[in-house]
């Protein structure tokens, strides 16, 4: 698929009172720790988009906006890594919603170690 096609159109993120109670918590973790990681990635120059595991749901260059409402469609989500213009990732990120919220971001290249120190530092006060 190229920049240039069209990708699924996935829904608004719901508001969390939309959530049962028990979840709440949970999903707003999750979605911190998700943007915190997507904004520090771009900070350090990157362009970002997400992987399914089985194809592009986001072109590259995608917003905040769009990579958010991609990953939080999926159970497990790669938000893969490209230096800019580049074709051949630079890394990646691998989400797996659902489990404690602080947990959400479940493996990395080890490439992006310093760039997410500080979002693995925030993770690790909710552990």
């Amino acid at each position: 698929m190229t920049d240039t096609e069209q990708y699924y159109p996935h829904p608004e993120l719901k508001p969390l009172t939309d959530y049962p109670v028990t979840l709440r918590t949970r999903v707003d973790l999750e979605r911190r720790i998700c943007r915190k990681t997507i904004r520090a990635l771009k900070a350090a120059g990157y362009e970002l988009r997400v992987h399914s595991g089985d194809d592009w749901e986001t072109p590259k260059k995608a917003t905040e906006d769009n990579l958010m409402r991609a990953m939080f469609n999926l159970d497990d989500a790669w938000l893969m890594v490209f230096m800019p213009g580049e074709e051949e990732r630079e890394g990646w990120v691998r989400f797996v919603f659902g489990n404690s919220g602080w947990d959400v971001m479940s493996d990395y290249t080890t490439n992006l170690e310093d760039v997410l120190k500080p979002v693995n530092d925030y993770a690790d006060r909710y552990s």
